[in-house]
């Protein structure tokens, strides 16, 4: 029909869209130098909104005190002049997450993303009872079914999804259309597959977009 595919769902509904530049970390001893060095250059890019990965993702070994130390850098490189996301990859048990918690409370993150295991969801919640930072379930809200088992036991302030798990296009429309009603934060993960063209990050680093707040 030669129309873009938002035409045929109605119409736009936002003019803009946050978008997440992922820095990937890195848990040698130059670690909080190269997270500094990928922060100052993405801020100069005008990047507004930083998100960081845990150490070992995609290979390697994690380290959750270099972790720390990285987006501590990160936040002195970037003040307040830029928001920080951490997606933990449902890597630490709830002990480890509500540890990690606390220790990076006073670097304001926007959002701790899937601390714990997918099917942890009722430690999802207690970690949303205990810490200040927002809470965002990932793997444990991909599909609907998940989706509302989050929401049924408060586990999040955030909720996220990509398009090729939950289902394409249509499935996401009625992912978003709970989310919103529930009166959560939502956003839409990109990892460089044909169904989620909106990345548009540099080098394949992989990215998000999220409804502005």
């Amino acid at each position: 029909m030669n129309q873009p595919v938002y035409q045929l769902l109605g119409g736009k509904a936002n003019d803009r869209l946050r978008f997440d530049f992922f820095i990937h970390a890195d848990n040698s001893p130059k670690g909080r130098d190269h997270a500094k060095e990928a922060a100052e250059k993405a801020l100069a890019a005008g990047v507004t909104s930083l998100g960081m990965k845990n150490s070992g993702f995609g290979g390697g070994e994690q380290n959750i005190e270099a972790d720390i130390a990285n987006i501590k850098s990160i936040r002195e490189a970037v003040g307040d002049r830029a928001e920080i996301a951490f997606d933990a990859n449902a890597s630490m048990d709830y002990y480890q997450a509500l540890q990690f918690g606390r220790e990076v409370e006073e670097f304001n993150l926007y959002k701790l993303e899937q601390p714990v295991a997918t099917s942890n969801i009722d430690g999802l919640a207690a970690l949303r009872n205990s810490l200040k930072t927002p809470i965002c379930a990932h793997e444990s809200s991909v599909s609907i079914p998940g989706l509302m088992e989050v929401i049924k036991k408060n586990a999040a302030d955030i909720l996220g999804t990509k398009l090729a798990s939950a289902g394409g296009i249509t499935e996401g429309l009625k992912w978003g259309a709970i989310a919103k009603a529930s009166n959560l934060g939502i956003y839409c993960g990109a990892m460089n597959g044909p169904w989620e063209m909106i990345n548009m990050s540099p080098s394949s680093l992989g990215g998000s977009w999220r409804f502005p707040p």
